[in-house]
């Protein structure tokens, strides 16, 4: 997968529209960071409530507390990402990867975890439809996660 890379800076206007656009700021714009190599970063606490962030890579990030309610996580890959305290209510979790992930005291009420089906292409050439994804929650820690009402038809969780 070919990950779109974002200097700190393009980050930072990213962040600092969709705070603008959450606060219903005529200048602001939700942000869209679809396939997005966010991997490796302390994005803890950040406020992404209903950002686009389909396919995005967030692996080995730290997001504790951050704010994805409404988010679109769909295909996001967040491998041993930190989680823990995160608000994902009302997220669209299909076809995640969250192996390893560590989502201790998370929000997943209303969550949609199904099986996906993802699409791949960013816009330049005819898009791949991959075969339906799992949701995959394998050795993901989920003490104390709040999971009401979240949609897993299909998740894969194993604990090998």
């Amino acid at each position: 997968m070919d990950w779109r890379r974002l200097t700190p800076g393009q980050l930072a206007r990213q962040v600092d529209m969709h705070q603008r656009f959450l606060r219903g700021d005529a200048h602001g714009e939700r942000a869209d960071l679809s396939h997005a190599d966010l991997g490796e970063l302390d994005l803890t606490a950040i406020d992404l409530r209903h950002a686009r962030l389909a396919g995005a890579r967030f692996a080995y990030g730290r997001l504790g507390q951050a704010r994805l309610s409404g988010a679109d996580l769909t295909g996001a890959d967040l491998r041993m990402a930190r989680l823990d305290g995160a608000d994902l209510t009302g997220a669209d979790l299909r076809g995640a990867c969250l192996r390893g992930a560590d989502l201790a005291d998370a929000v997943l009420v209303d969550a949609d975890m199904r099986e996906a089906a993802i699409v791949r292409g960013d816009g330049s050439g005819p898009a791949t439809k991959l075969p339906p994804a799992p949701t995959e929650l394998t050795r993901a820690t989920m003490h104390r996660a709040r999971v009401m009402n979240a949609r897993l038809a299909r998740v894969m969780a194993l604990q090998p």
